[in-house]
């Protein structure tokens, strides 16, 4: 994944600068953090890797192609097939159980009900959560739900997670398990990760970390 000289602005060409000629590479299997304060710009960041929001200038190539140029139909298919989502508000459908809601990305891409259902099973078997297979999302816990959240983001073996805050609502032992699992290397070693986070106790865990401020992105430490 590359950004180069890719800026933002809020408002038009008159209004705020929240990136400005960002330049960004990530390399297969980096995991990779992007510390902020709110309104750095760091959903803003994770929107033009992802292809749902382009950029006022610059250019973003992502596995092979620039998602903010391809048509749409490309861009869903890219994101279904080879991203992995996950949010501080978990964003789980509340009536349906978490089998289903980790099913749910297999079947937007086109997969038979049933099948991914076992792949749905199998995954939470894997994490040591199948007794929550049958639990609507509602009745979950937060750190289950995020749990859940992990497992529907990686489900069909993408080759990017992007995660928005994804232990910002929990408390620090569960934040710390849910990181574990992100940046775990075991089950798919060649699988890359940006969390955007606040918390710079999360920094020690990570193969790099960066700083969005100002519209700039700077090694942490580095001045400002």
């Amino acid at each position: 994944m590359q950004l180069d000289q890719v800026s933002v602005r809020h408002g038009g060409a008159t209004g705020r600068c929240v990136l400005d000629a960002v330049d960004l590479t990530l390399a297969p299997g980096e995991r990779l953090c992007i510390l902020g304060e709110s309104g750095a710009g760091k959903t803003t960041l994770l929107e033009l890797i992802s292809g749902f929001r382009r950029p006022d200038a610059g250019r973003v190539r992502l596995f092979g192609m620039d998602p903010a140029r391809a048509a749409d139909s490309l861009r869903s298919r890219l994101r279904r097939q080879r991203m992995g989502f996950m949010f501080q508000d978990y964003a789980l459908i509340e009536h349906l159980t978490a089998a289903a809601n980790i099913a749910l990305p297999l079947r937007l891409d086109g997969m038979a009900a049933s099948a991914a259902h076992r792949h749905a099973l199998e995954r939470l078997a894997d994490l040591g959560l199948s007794h929550l297979a049958a639990v609507s999302a509602s009745a979950l816990s937060g750190g289950e739900k995020q749990r859940v959240a992990f497992a529907r983001a990686t489900v069909h073996t993408p080759g990017l997670i992007l995660a928005d805050e994804p232990t910002g609502s929990l408390d620090p032992a569960t934040g710390a398990e849910i990181l574990r699992l992100i940046l775990a290397r075991d089950a798919d070693a060649g699988r890359s990760v940006v969390v955007v986070t606040h918390n710079h106790a999360h920094c020690p865990h990570f193969d790099r970390v960066l700083v969005l401020r100002g519209g700039h992105l700077a090694e942490a430490g580095a001045p400002a």
